[in-house]
């Protein structure tokens, strides 16, 4: 297993963020090591990192839906999945606002306007800031 280091800096600024944002951010700088401050981990991974991977159980199936054709189907795995991911998403929004990372974006042409978004699969997810 290997080790990293924060600085003081981001010590400091995590105290302004929740717990769970706290191991996120640690997660994530696990994987900017030495220099780095660019990194790229799939979410599922980053949950294993925090100890806590995504469960993926085969037999869910819908309760409280607005969609009455759904009532009693089962969830695909990759809904499941794609919930498990919000709640890290959430927390990589609180990282941002305290100012710890970056998720870059870049700019799109849709309708003649320009539109930022996040970048997207096999591009730079995040970046440390401090």
């Amino acid at each position: 297993m290997g080790y990293f280091g924060l600085d003081h800096r981001e010590v400091e600024k995590l105290g302004e963020v929740s717990g769970e944002a706290m191991r996120l951010y640690i997660a994530i700088a696990s994987f900017a090591y030495r220099d780095k401050v660019v990194c790229n981990p799939p979410w599922w991974r980053i949950a294993e990192r925090m100890g806590k991977p995504f469960v993926i159980d085969e037999n869910k199936v819908y309760e409280k839906t607005k969609d009455p054709k759904k009532k009693g189907k089962k969830v695909p795995v990759q809904e499941q999945r794609k919930n498990q991911k919000k709640r890290l998403q959430k927390l990589a929004r609180e990282l941002e606002k305290a100012g710890l990372l970056e998720q870059p974006t870049h700019d799109i042409q849709e309708d003649g306007e320009t539109k930022s978004r996040r970048t997207g699969k096999g591009l730079d997810r995040f970046l440390l800031m401090l």
